[in-house]
């Protein structure tokens, strides 16, 4: 198959208290996709990535890419298959200019700097970089050092790229720009498979293909947005209420609402119901009939943002 596959992957990190950061995660990707990691701190997302790049080494598990075992390959092999941009654009030399760098890199990883060459100036107009391109690096806002790791990216002939927070920092103009670009890179190769980790939902909806969600090490959801949106009943409305429900009136709500959940949390009681205008009015008055406080009233609107917190509760 062309593309990344991960094969029941974990890796637990051994202390007095073992750490398991992964747990038999499998997953397959196809190439010219782009996928979105999410996952809250500590969820794992890091720890996939650098087994991908060989940072970290499995405990158990394979790593294929087009059906290759990226674990068992020669150094200098894997290098030329996996580009790898590090949040807070540690993959740049800040000493060297942006043209340095872009040659720099061609001619070390890929050989192909006699082809990227003749069309780099384009490539700096695109990237609104041509007036930096004699620039040190570490002079360069972060929005432009951003731009040209994505740059990098796009001359590569890496068909695995792998981005951990790319929009880190960057204002919303910047971060609009990138998806763009991210998007161009894409349909320009035909052939790349990007790998996104990123806690920025509205940048992930705008490039990915498909999302990967994890929760404490465990691959919780992967899918289209709408394949996770129909997978959680798409939109609903949640209740959030000050007052215990006895149980002839939890026995109500669940008979004659359709209610989707009854749960408590951190000493609050919320009721959610699916998309219903009528039913949703009828709720807010058979609750004020009992005499029971509406503290708040939350529309889950079947976002990236909603899905994600949605799953990650549970």
């Amino acid at each position: 198959m062309k593309g990344l596959c991960l094969k029941e992957l974990s890796k637990t990190y051994k202390g007095k208290v073992d750490n398991i950061a992964l747990k038999e995660t499998s997953v397959c990707y196809h190439e010219n996709q782009i996928i979105g990691l999410l996952g809250d701190n500590g969820a794992g997302k890091t720890t996939l990535l650098k087994s991908i790049i060989n940072i970290v080494y499995p405990t158990k598990g394979t790593i294929y890419f087009n059906s290759k075992n990226l674990q068992t390959m020669r150094s200098k092999e894997k290098a030329k298959l996996v580009f790898f941009v590090a949040e807070g654009t540690r993959s740049l030399w800040w000493r060297l200019t942006v043209i340095e760098n872009i040659r720099f890199m061609c001619q070390m990883m890929w050989g192909n700097w006699d082809s990227v060459k003749s069309s780099l100036d384009s490539y700096l107009e695109v990237f609104g970089l041509t007036d930096k391109k004699d620039v040190l690096v570490g002079k360069l806002s972060r929005g432009q050092q951003q731009k040209v790791c994505i740059l990098l990216a796009v001359v590569s002939d890496s068909p695995l790229v792998i981005m951990d927070e790319p929009t880190l920092g960057l204002d919303v103009s910047s971060r609009q720009e990138i998806a763009e670009m991210i998007l161009a890179a894409k349909h320009k190769s035909k052939t790349k498979t990007f790998i996104i980790s990123s806690h920025d939902m509205d940048f992930v909806a705008k490039v990915a293909d498909r999302i990967s969600i994890l929760k404490e090490g465990k691959l919780i959801a992967n899918g289209t947005i709408a394949e996770l949106q129909d997978l959680l009943q798409r939109k609903y409305t949640r209740f959030s209420i000050m007052d215990e429900l006895n149980d002839e009136q939890a026995r109500f709500l669940r008979s004659e609402f359709d209610i989707k959940k009854i749960n408590k949390e951190n000493g609050k009681l919320f009721l959610e119901v699916y998309d219903d205008l009528s039913l949703k009015n009828k709720i807010i008055d058979y609750l004020r009939n009992q005499g029971i406080y509406i503290e708040s009233i939350q529309e889950h609107d079947g976002s990236l943002e909603s899905l994600f917190v949605e799953l990650q509760r549970g």
